[in-house]
């Protein structure tokens, strides 16, 4: 029913970065040829910004799914894209800890999915949308600029230029 609307979306190749200087070398690569990236993990969203509608490279975020660090003090986790938020409440909870904050697709969806998607979900009413829960976030930028932005950083002081 939805292929009418929006066209052919199989993706000229899938490409599944294992690092984010490997991440930033492939956006780098992409915007000098021209080439779409569409971002997907896990593939749950059903709003459609998982889809490759302009053709291109499907970016598979699957390999960096690395719980990083949780730290008890501070009561956070750092986290790559790709872990899934049952993942990481199976590693808070060993060291005592809980989520507040989690969507119903909960079992399955990623922790970049859901930041990318603006997400809310279960304990939003109590602690607020994810990204008001957001401590920091590293992003690749369409230019391969990485930055880092924490709580109402505006973003606007670059990080290093890998292009």
């Amino acid at each position: 029913m939805v292929k009418p609307l929006v066209g052919n979306v199989i993706p000229e190749d899938i490409v599944q970065p294992e690092s984010e200087q490997e991440l930033a070398d492939l956006v780098c690569l992409a915007q000098a040829n021209n080439i779409k990236l569409t971002p997907r993990a896990k593939a749950t969203s059903g709003y459609g910004g998982l889809l490759p509608v302009q053709g291109g490279l499907v970016v598979d975020f699957n390999r960096l799914n690395h719980i990083i660090d949780i730290s008890i003090d501070e009561r956070t986790a750092t986290v790559e894209p790709g872990v899934v938020w049952k993942e990481i409440e199976y590693h808070l909870n060993n060291q005592g800890l809980t989520l507040n904050l989690y969507p119903s697709s909960f079992p399955a969806s990623t922790v970049g999915g859901w930041l990318a998607q603006g997400g809310t979900g279960i304990g939003g009413y109590e602690f607020g949308d994810f990204i008001e829960n957001v401590v920091s976030v590293r992003l690749v930028q369409p230019d391969g600029t990485i930055r880092e932005l924490r709580g109402s950083d505006s973003g606007r002081e670059p990080g290093s230029v890998y292009c």
